[in-house]
């Protein structure tokens, strides 16, 4: 039988890399949107569309990888994984958002909206879909942020748990266990910080 010599996968996609990015497209191209229920771990990304003209971003269950966003007094849209990424941007000013400085200094919040600390920039939130119009495509539709903007669904929600105490904390030691296997794949060694909660 002939080979390609490339790891290929039961739909027939085969990777160049050991890189999770070639896993994410084809994951991407195989189901589409309901890729995102198939992935199990932490993750923020973004992925360009080019046949609906559209950029998702899109960020884990929890929140766990961050991904913030803003637009440029021209229109760009800038993404990063920390706001101070944004101050080497043109037409970057640092300027705060009274309402969630208040909220933090009142009551210690400050992951309760899409906003930040900072005005005009904004988070993917914890298991949110955010699509943005790519300027110029023939079929994007919304173009520049701000939040408004911007299409977000949110494609993961907590499911009610109605069992009985025992019950919970057996089905949590069965996917606590399952989670901590499956991080202990690695191709170099793995360690471990153990922190006062569960994360």
């Amino acid at each position: 039988m002939w080979s390609c010599g490339k790891t290929c996968d039961a739909k027939g996609y085969c990777f160049d890399t050991q890189s999770d990015t070639e896993v994410i497209l084809s994951a991407y191209r195989a189901w589409g949107k309901a890729c995102l229920s198939r992935f199990n771990g932490m993750f923020a990304f973004l992925l360009l569309n080019r046949q609906e003209g559209k950029v998702l971003a899109v960020r884990d269950r929890f929140g766990i990888k961050p991904r913030y966003y803003w637009a440029s007094p021209k229109g760009d849209v800038a993404f990063a994984s920390e706001i101070n990424q944004f101050a080497v941007l043109d037409g970057w000013a640092a300027k705060t958002n009274p309402q969630r400085v208040y909220d933090y200094l009142t009551w210690g919040l400050t992951d309760h909206t899409p906003e930040t600390l900072f005005s005009g920039v904004f988070q993917v939130r914890p298991g949110e879909l955010l699509e943005i119009g790519v300027p110029g495509s023939r079929t994007s539709g919304k173009s520049v942020v701000p939040r408004e903007a911007a299409d977000s669904t949110r494609w993961y929600s907590p499911r009610p748990f109605t069992g009985s105490f025992e019950d919970a904390a057996v089905e949590f030691r069965d996917i606590f266990t399952e989670s901590i296997r499956l991080r202990l794949r690695a191709d170099v060694p793995v360690g471990s910080c153990l922190s006062g909660g569960i994360d």
